[in-house]
């Protein structure tokens, strides 16, 4: 099924339709969405782009911390983080933001493309609003958002394959290497792929056709394997995120990581209460090895909130179909004379895009990503961009060595050139490091925060206030407060203030920084 134009009818006028509105809808409230720079994340991912680009190659070992110096660490979304510092390096952080709302307007367009081919012409629009909703839960300047638009076109082209019985094109491979290299998500591409090869299979009308199946997608498998192997980290790319699922300190730190919470409106909800209850009453008819895709689905979902936007992303297509006809209210046909106004304007909304409304919405998002840059986020959220702290410990002309950093502020400090003492990288510290940095700030041993910080040798703190070592530090007769405001908490070892410190910490030289001025975009 072809992404953008469907052969044109000569019958059907000229009209802008619902993947175009999409579109440009998705890219205008994408692009002035705050919370595309609200994850530290994203700025870590720039840095590293920044590193390979500067040192040209790739990074195997760990180069931004001081605790972890020289520790293997392969940058697993290595062409995202080169892609995402491309649109710093042109428009700082507003062309990150500007990049993942383009992604993000894609994705809403293939959608879109996807619902009018199989939806009634009514529902496509309350359906496509809840899953932009729910997709949007999620949307962050950071490499899975690049990936979006793969993800949607791999799944909707291969349940389209499915549908229609036909073997899997081998032109799909190339976007899984190209995925692959991106973000470790393919992974969920190769768990789709095996779970449709396995409905293509079990669907089978015969015997004959089946074996006929198994060695289209056999081959199609080994054809995947193939593709994902082609990176830095060959076939151990696949293990990354195993590694990360058993991390169950990390998974309940990370707030992306934790359940999701129904005390709060979710959602979800919605179309946990839509899908269920059409299955419940009957209504919805899906072979078995959907169901069981689904299930995992959903399961994923409630388990972890960062999985509602992947739920958004896959679900819709394995039930586009079945809800068309769980839906549909009527399928008598009316003579066109008959058609309401309403409906008329709806059925030109989905009928298939003339190549000229594409072109028009790709400039008319052109004009407003350029028009439009000073309304742009072009500044991080405040709470993980602790720059006056930074600053105030600046004014001080100590070396910023030895410092231990509260987890939300490492992608800032990566960012400004600051060896760390912890980052977004909990593949590379590990579970027992995150558990034992978490204990430290909570203080759930007695005395322990005084002991790990003469054992590490730390020379200042640069925490969020409310943490309760923030108000043990301001007790501890060995330290000092240096700063506070909203933000973040700096406190200095005494030592520090009369000439004597402590010995220097084990450390590495950090990446080249960008300017050391406040102005988070580094200009």
């Amino acid at each position: 099924m072809p992404l953008w134009t469907h052969a044109p009818d000569s019958r059907d006028p000229a009209w802008i339709t619902w993947p175009v509105v999409g579109f440009l809808f998705v890219l205008v409230a994408s692009s002035l969405s705050g919370t595309a720079l609200s994850d530290p994340d994203t700025l870590w991912h720039i840095a590293a782009g920044r590193w390979m680009v500067e040192h040209r190659a790739l990074p195997m070992r760990d180069m931004f911390s001081w605790t972890m110096p020289g520790a293997p660490w392969t940058a697993h979304e290595w062409l995202s983080e080169l892609v995402l510092y491309g649109a710093w390096s042109v428009a700082g952080l507003r062309g990150a933001v500007a990049l993942s709302a383009v992604c993000f307007a894609l994705t809403a367009a293939y959608l879109a493309r996807f619902l009018c081919d199989r939806l009634e012409p009514q529902q496509i629009l309350p359906i496509g609003l809840l899953f932009v909703g729910l997709i949007s839960t999620h949307y962050l300047a950071r490499p899975h958002v690049l990936v979006w638009p793969l993800l949607a076109y791999w799944t909707g082209t291969l349940v389209a394959t499915v549908d229609t019985e036909r073997p899997p094109p081998w032109w799909l491979l190339g976007l899984l290497l190209l995925w692959a290299n991106l973000h470790a998500s393919f992974t969920l591409g190769l768990a789709m792929a095996a779970g449709l090869a396995l409905d293509a299979v079990v669907e089978a009308p015969t015997a004959a056709e089946r074996w006929v199946r198994i060695r289209h997608w056999g081959r199609f498998g080994i054809g995947c394997l193939v593709a994902v192997s082609l990176n830095p980290n060959g076939l151990g790319t696949l293990w990354h995120a195993l590694q990360l699922m058993q991390m169950k300190e990390t998974l309940g730190v990370v707030n992306e990581w934790k359940s999701a919470n129904f005390h709060e409106f979710q959602l979800i909800l919605l179309w946990m209460v839509l899908v269920f209850g059409l299955a419940l009453g009957g209504r919805l008819r899906l072979s078995p090895v959907r169901v069981l895709l689904l299930l995992a689905l959903f399961y994923m979902a409630l388990k972890h909130v960062r999985y509602h936007s992947t739920l958004a992303l896959t679900s819709l297509f394995l039930l586009a179909t079945p809800l068309a006809s769980a839906l549909r209210l009527s399928t008598a046909r009316r003579e066109e004379g008959d058609v309401e106004a309403l409906d008329a304007l709806m059925r030109r909304l989905t009928a298939p895009t003339r190549r000229l409304a594409t072109g028009a919405a790709i400039l008319i998002g052109a004009a407003w990503l350029g028009g439009a840059a000073r309304w742009i986020p072009s500044a991080p959220n405040d709470g993980i961009t602790p720059s006056r702290a930074l600053a105030a410990y600046r004014a001080t002309g100590r070396d910023t060595g030895g410092l231990f950093n509260s987890y939300a502020f490492g992608g800032y400090l990566i960012y400004q050139g600051i060896p760390v003492f912890i980052d977004g990288r909990a593949d590379m510290y590990g579970d027992a490091f995150v558990k034992e940095v978490t204990d430290v700030l909570m203080m759930k041993r007695p005395h322990a925060l005084e002991r790990y910080l003469d054992d590490r040798q730390i020379r200042w703190t640069m925490l969020t206030p409310g943490t309760p070592a923030v108000e043990l530090l301001d007790h501890l007769p060995a330290w000092r407060r240096l700063y506070a405001d909203s933000v973040a908490v700096v406190h200095l070892r005494r030592e520090v203030f009369s000439g004597v410190a402590p010995s220097s910490p084990r450390r590495v030289v950090p990446a080249p920084a960008p300017s050391t001025d406040r102005d988070p975009d580094g200009r």
